[in-house]
């Protein structure tokens, strides 16, 4: 079990209080009063609450007299994944909107500063011409893992995080596995962690109708999962038996009855589902390709097979020409699975927010193993849609730069995580237990793919194209573009490592 699984595990029981805090009601204690503090053997500080033990990032007494702590992120170029968990302005009730802004608050108040957030869109070349002028326009970077920092990265625009003081890349409020994945050659330029959600909200899950499970005596999916039986043929066939024509017309649309929906995505994380990576690293940690192997191959025709079949899946690349001039998923997709008419949706945990208030209770699963031997269930985070903590290096003060993202990240797991733990298991109707369960399993084995984030030689594309073509051929594709991929990362290497030595 990583490290954030554990720490989720050990807050859920806290959620209920911070909920009850944010809904303004007086719980009589609130976790992270400062009762009594202890130092450990390492230096690590613990706070003793009432509540429960804190953990306390080892930093100095700093005041910044007022500085403007300025965030850019990922803005609002796509309606479904704008980031929520930089800024709030004021109380309003809503869990994940109180607990950053009483984050925020206690944080800014300790080292007197104020937090500013940059939302613009054209996010590479507004950093190059700031980084050009000699502007030292930003101090923390919360963007895209892929298409922004990997191009920071390659171009040695960004500070190795290990170089930034009072960053305890080892804490619990930092993912050690992507610290592991997203590292090339040791260095690391980007990670995530409880200062934000969005790599929560990209993790990849399904979800399912409980109405309809129970209307066509679907086998208890809770139980499936637990005894290993959630394969992706299984959710196939299940798929396949709730189907169905329902105002007899003949063909099957979006007013109609489907098993699953889908979209082109995800059959790359399908095999990342499967334990499958685009890129592996050697003893050195450096990158190396691993697709192409014929159970990867086995794999990708599968769930190829499933975004296909038309009379199985709703696949949202059929409905883009219809509804493009708008948003085929609020307009088209979504309301296909609120208004019950979708048993499985193959999605982001950002879902589970926006389904919260459906008529229809829905639950969480992981995503299918693919042969029901493996070990555990693998969760991908989709790398455009989540965010990630990275600093240019033209940012004027690291220190001050590594004290405010410290105590912020620390402060967040106190506040932020459990908060959206919380809003993940509210449905309409009660809280899910089983969902709870669900949950622990799909954050106790997360993968970031760092091929996913670099895209060498259009690697990580090259799946997505496929499949938006219904095009089975891989091997063949492959093939033609396998020496453009090994020259794009060893050139990317070369950059990154020229980078550290500067």
């Amino acid at each position: 079990m990583n490290k954030k699984c554990k720490t989720w595990m050990l807050l859920c029981c806290a959620s209920m209080l911070l909920a009850s805090c944010a809904s303004g009601e007086d719980a009589g204690v609130e976790v992270g009063s400062h009762d009594a503090v202890q130092t450990t053997g390492d230096g690590t500080m613990v706070t003793e609450t009432a509540a429960a033990t804190r953990l306390e990032p080892d930093l100095p007494d700093s005041d910044f007299g007022g500085y403007a702590f300025r965030v850019y992120s990922k803005g609002d170029d796509h309606p479904h994944w704008v980031a929520k968990d930089i800024i709030a302005e004021e109380e309003n009730g809503d869990p994940i909107n109180d607990a950053v802004f009483r984050r925020n608050s206690v944080i800014c108040e300790r080292y007197n500063f104020k937090m500013e957030e940059i939302r613009e869109n054209n996010w590479v070349a507004n950093i190059n011409r700031a980084v050009g002028a000699g502007e030292d326009a930003y101090d923390l970077l919360m963007l895209h893992p892929n298409s922004v920092i990997n191009v920071l990265a390659e171009n040695q625009m960004l500070t190795d995080l290990h170089d930034v003081p009072y960053m305890d890349l080892q804490a619990p409020w930092y993912d050690r596995n992507a610290n592991e994945s997203l590292s090339i050659g040791g260095a690391l330029y980007a990670t995530v962690g409880e200062i934000s959600i969005m790599d929560n909200d990209a993790t990849w899950v399904v979800l399912f109708n409980k109405e309809m499970a129970e209307e066509f005596d679907v086998e208890n999916l809770y139980d499936l999962v637990k005894s290993g039986k959630w394969t992706l043929d299984r959710l196939y066939q299940l798929s396949e038996d709730v189907s169905g024509d329902i105002n007899g017309d003949g063909i099957l649309d979006e007013f109609d009855r489907w098993g699953v929906q889908n979209e082109p995505y995800n059959v790359m994380a399908f095999c990342q589902a499967a334990g499958e990576k685009i890129v592996d690293k050697d003893k050195d940690d450096l990158p190396y390709v691993t697709l192409g192997s014929d159970r990867f191959i086995s794999v990708f025709t599968r769930a190829m097979d499933l975004l296909t079949d038309q009379s199985v899946c709703m696949n949202y690349q059929d409905y883009t020409a219809k509804y493009g001039g708008t948003d085929p998923w609020t307009e088209c997709m979504d309301p296909a699975f609120a208004d019950g008419r979708v048993l499985f949706n193959v999605t982001g945990l950002n879902r589970v927010t926006m389904f919260r208030s459906m008529d229809a209770d829905f639950g969480i699963l992981p995503m299918p193993k693919f042969e029901e031997t493996m070990e555990s269930y693998i969760s991908p985070v989709q790398m455009w849609c989540s965010s990630s903590i990275a600093v240019l290096k033209s940012a004027s003060d690291l220190e001050r730069t590594g004290i405010i993202v410290e105590a912020l990240s620390a402060e967040s797991m106190y506040t932020l995580t459990p908060a959206y733990y919380d809003v993940t298991l509210k449905t309409k109707l009660s809280r899910d237990e089983e969902s709870a369960e669900m949950l622990d399993l799909i954050f106790a084995d997360r993968v970031y793919d760092i091929g996913a984030m670099y895209n060498w030689g259009n690697v990580y594309q090259l799946t997505l194209d496929l499949a938006s073509a219904k095009n089975y051929n891989f091997q063949s594709a492959y093939a033609k573009n396998e020496k453009a991929i090994d020259v794009k990362i060893r050139k990317s290497i070369e950059a990154i490592v020229a980078g550290q030595e500067t």
